[in-house]
């Protein structure tokens, strides 16, 4: 079943609110942190076939090849 981006952020939110580890919810925290900032930086502009994201600078030397 695929669920939208609303469904995932809902669920996730509701997974979120029953974890009562600080340190898993710390863990958590670092990783969406580092993808905000990996975004910020180099930010996704396509996508391989298999769904996988691809930055400006890498869609820059596939096209020269």
């Amino acid at each position: 079943m695929l669920l939208s981006a609303a469904e995932i952020r809902a669920k996730i939110d509701r997974c979120l609110g029953l974890v009562k580890e600080e340190r898993f919810l710390k863990v958590v925290h670092s990783m969406l942190d580092t993808y905000i900032r990996e975004q910020e930086t180099e930010p996704v502009v396509g996508y391989e076939t298999d769904g996988s994201g691809i930055s400006a600078e890498e869609l820059d030397k596939q096209s020269e090849q």
